[in-house]
């Protein structure tokens, strides 16, 4: 399999993560962050050409960047990309982090965000859903979100000793964390449905792949890389409005 595309959104609107068979390396941070192979596989299968693909550094913020220029890479500090512009190829890199669809049925709008534990304790997705209502008049009702593959909590867990050991002392994050022994699992995806709930997103409105980074075969991840000593790569995923 190549990609894993989401059903909740209509056919003018593509919205998939691609599996291990693309990515990008870490290193390449600036702009020809996306392979050839990659490139020739888009313009095959969807007719996107590299001249339509936007995308941005990426620094675990809680920013999200309204597109109005035609710079395809955006040297900034961005985690998440929005536009009504058809043909606009949204793109984001994650592994482990969680990539989340966002689309407004009636003013057309479309935004992609890499939410990892800091843009999630930080609300990424909460303050894309809010710029949209803003900047196009978007209500939450209207919205349709997916959620791809990323860390899950079977499998996404820390002690301690490690940064996230702040959100222990949050109450917003305790039905999300599950401590065993000296670990404590984190359910970032349900923190991040349940944020959207509340904002008024509608239950039936959002789509769970359900797929674990970790336990996935298929998809690249920064814990399982770092655990075999593998050269570090990130998968990718893209939403345009055709």
């Amino acid at each position: 399999m190549q990609y894993l595309r989401f059903k909740i959104f209509p056919s003018n609107i593509l919205a998939l993560s691609l599996t291990k068979n693309h990515g990008l390396r870490v290193f390449a941070s600036h702009r020809n962050i996306i392979s050839e192979k990659t490139q020739q596989f888009l313009k095959t299968e969807f007719e996107i050409e590299h001249k339509q693909l936007f995308y941005c550094r990426q620094t675990h913020s809680d920013k999200t960047k309204i597109l109005t220029s035609q710079s395809k890479y955006l040297n900034q500090n961005y985690d998440g990309l929005m536009t009504a512009k058809v043909k606009t190829a949204l793109l984001i890199k994650h592994a482990d982090c969680v990539p989340i669809f966002l689309y407004d049925q009636k003013q057309k709008v479309i935004a992609l965000v890499h939410s990892g534990w800091k843009g999630t304790k930080l609300k990424i997705g909460l303050k894309t859903l809010k710029s949209m209502e803003t900047n196009f008049g978007s209500q939450a009702k209207d919205i349709l979100i997916a959620i791809g593959p990323c860390a899950r909590q079977c499998c996404y867990f820390f002690n301690q000793n490690q940064e996230h050991a702040q959100l222990l002392k949050n109450p917003e994050w305790f039905e999300f964390i599950q401590q065993k022994d000296k670990f404590y699992f984190l359910d970032l995806v349900g923190f991040i449905k349940q944020m959207f709930f509340t904002a008024g997103v509608l239950k039936n409105h959002i789509e769970d792949c359900g797929i674990c980074t970790i336990c996935a075969s298929s998809y690249h991840s920064y814990r399982k890389q770092k655990k075999e000593k593998q050269e570090r790569i990130n998968g990718i995923s893209l939403m345009m409005i055709k």
